[in-house]
C-alpha cells in the first residue's frame, strides 16, 4: 500500500472527528465561511461539517459545495462530494439549475446524487424538466432514463415537450429501448412528422429499426409491421437502407429482404440514405450504392434511366454509380449516361463516364461523346474517367472478338492515355473481373519493347 494512503485515511478521519466534535459549537454560516478559507485543511473541515447536519439554507450550501468540487486540493473536492451525497435529498433540487455547467466534476456529482436517491429522484428531475426551457435538458432526460422503469414515464412524456431539444433528448434516450415496446414504437411513429428535423429523423430511424425487427415474427405481428412500414413510405425505404450499413447484424438481412420485396422502385429511396443530398461519392459510398443496386440487379435499370433524366445532381451521381455497379446489366442505360456527359456538374460527368467504363463494349458515337465531354481532353477528374471508359470499352470489344489483351490495348486511340486508362481500371473498377482484365492488359503493354507502337493495328494472329 502506498504510504500516502494511510496518511490520507488518517487525515480524512481527523477531519470527520473534528467536524463532528465541534459542529454543535458552530453555525452553518461559520462552516460556509470555513469552506472558503485560504487554508485547504480549514476548507476541508468546513465542507465536511456541512455534511453532518441538515441545511437551513440548502441553496447557499449547494453552491459552496459545488464550487468546492473544483478545489485544487483533491481532499477538499472529495469531502465536498461526500457532503452532497450525505444530504442528497436536499442537494438534488438545487443542483438541477446547474445542469449546463461546463465542468465535468459538477455533472458527475449530479449523476451520483441521482444514483443515491434512486426512484426518489424522479419527482425533482421531472419538475425541472417541465420548465418551458429547461437548462441541461439532455442531461435531465438522460438521468431519468438511467432510473429505468421508474423514469420511463417521464421520458415518454418528455417526447411531448414544447422544446425541440427536450423532445430530441427523449427520443435519443428511448432509441435504445427494446424493439418490442409498443408504447415507445407508437411515440416514435407519432414523432415522424415532428416539426424539428433532428427529432423526426431520429424518431424515424428508431421506428423503422423496431418494425424491421418485427418482420422476423409471423402472422398478424408481421403483417402489422409490414403495414406500418408501407405507411411510412419513402421514410421507411431510407431508414431500412441505413440498416444495411449501420444496423445490428441480425437486422441487415431482414432489411435487405424487405427492400428487395418492394421492387426496383424502392431503389431511389434506398440510394437517398447513401448520397444524402451530396454529389461527393467516395469509395465507401460507392460500395454502399453497389450493395443497394445489386439487390435488384438488371430490373432496376429502367428506374435508374428515369433517375438519370432528373435534375438533382446528387440523385444523378447516385444513379450513375448504381449503373456502374451493375456493369453490363446496365447497358440499356448507356444513352441516358451519354446524355449526362455534358452536365454542368463535374461530379455528374465523372459519374457518367465511370458508369460507361463498366457498361461493356462502346460504339463509335459513344466513344466520340466521351472524348467531347467537357473536361474530357484535360488532365482533371473527367479526363481520367473518360480514359477509363474508352480503355474499358476497347478492351471489352477486343476480348469479345477473341483478341488478346495486348491487341485491345493497341486499339486504344491515344497512346499513353490508353495505358493510364488501363492502370486506373486495374485499381478502381467496381467489377472484380474488369479489374483483373485491365491488370492483365496493363502487364502486357508494360512488357512491350520501348519502340513498340501502342496505336498499331493488331495482326491477324493477334
Amino acid at each position: 500500500m502506498s504510504p500516502r494512503r494511510p496518511r490520507r485515511a488518517r487525515r480524512a478521519l481527523l477531519l470527520l472527528l473534528a467536524a463532528t466534535a465541534i459542529a454543535c459549537t458552530r453555525t452553518e454560516t461559520d462552516w460556509l465561511e470555513a469552506a472558503g478559507d485560504a487554508d485547504p485543511f480549514v476548507r476541508a473541515l468546513g465542507v465536511t461539517a456541512l455534511g453532518q447536519a441538515r441545511w437551513d439554507a440548502p441553496e447557499d450550501v449547494v453552491a459552496v459545495l459545488l464550487e468546492a468540487l473544483r478545489d485544487p486540493d483533491p481532499e477538499v473536492g472529495q469531502r465536498a462530494a461526500d457532503a452532497l451525497m450525505a444530504r442528497a435529498d436536499q442537494a438534488l433540487p438545487h443542483t438541477l439549475g446547474r445542469l449546463a455547467h461546463p465542468d465535468l466534476p459538477i455533472r458527475e456529482a449530479l449523476a451520483a446524487l441521482v444514483g443515491t436517491l434512486g426512484d426518489d429522484a424522479v419527482a425533482p428531475l421531472s419538475a425541472a424538466l417541465s420548465a418551458p426551457e429547461p437548462e441541461g435538458a439532455a442531461l435531465l432526460v438522460s438521468l431519468l432514463a438511467q432510473l429505468g422503469e421508474a423514469g420511463r414515464p417521464a421520458v415518454l412524456e418528455a417526447t411531448r415537450h414544447a422544446d425541440a431539444r427536450v423532445r430530441r433528448a427523449a427520443v435519443d434516450a428511448l432509441a435504445t429501448a427494446d424493439g418490442d415496446d409498443d408504447e415507445v414504437l407508437q411515440r416514435m411513429l407519432d414523432l415522424v412528422t415532428d416539426e424539428a428535423p433532428p427529432v423526426r429523423g431520429r424518431a424515424a430511424r428508431t421506428a423503422v429499426r423496431a418494425l424491421v425487427g418485427r418482420l422476423a415474427r409471423t402472422g398478424d405481428a408481421r403483417a402489422e409491421a409490414e403495414r406500418l412500414l408501407a405507411a411510412l413510405g419513402p421514410v421507411a425505404l431510407r431508414e431500412a437502407s441505413v440498416l444495411l450499413d449501420d444496423g445490428p447484424p441480425a437486422l441487415r438481412p431482414i432489411a435487405a429482404a424487405w427492400l428487395r420485396a418492394q421492387g426496383p422502385g424502392a431503389l431511389p429511396g434506398a440510394l437517398a440514405a447513401v448520397h444524402r443530398g451530396t454529389t461527393d461519392v467516395d469509395m465507401p459510398r460507392l460500395g454502399a450504392i453497389a450493395v443497394r443496386a445489386r439487390l435488384f440487379g438488371g430490373e432496376a435499370v429502367p428506374v435508374l434511366v428515369a433517375e438519370l433524366a432528373g435534375d438533382d445532381p446528387a440523385r444523378l451521381v447516385a444513379a450513375a454509380a448504381a449503373c456502374a455497379a451493375l456493369g453490363r446489366e446496365a447497358r440499356d442505360a448507356i444513352p441516358a449516361l451519354v446524355a449526362r456527359l455534358d452536365h454542368a456538374s463535374e461530379d455528374v460527368r465523372v459519374a457518367a463516364a465511370t458508369a460507361l467504363a463498366h457498361a461493356g463494349p462502346l460504339d463509335g458515337p459513344t466513344e466520340q461523346a466521351l472524348i467531347l465531354a467537357p473536361g474530357g481532353d484535360l488532365d482533371g477528374r473527367v479526363a481520367r474517367a473518360v480514359r477509363m471508359a474508352i480503355a474499358a470499352g476497347t478492351l471489352e470489344t477486343a476480348l469479345e472478338e477473341g483478341d488478346t489483351a495486348l491487341a485491345a490495348l493497341r486499339l486504344v486511340g491515344f497512346a499513353e492515355s490508353g495505358e493510364e486508362g488501363l492502370e486506373d481500371l486495374s485499381l478502381l473498377a467496381l467489377d472484380d473481373g474488369l479489374r483483373a482484365r485491365a491488370a492483365e492488359a496493363l502487364a502486357a503493354v508494360r512488357a512491350l519493347p520501348e519502340d513498340a507502337s501502342l496505336c498499331a493495328e493488331p495482326s491477324e494472329d493477334g
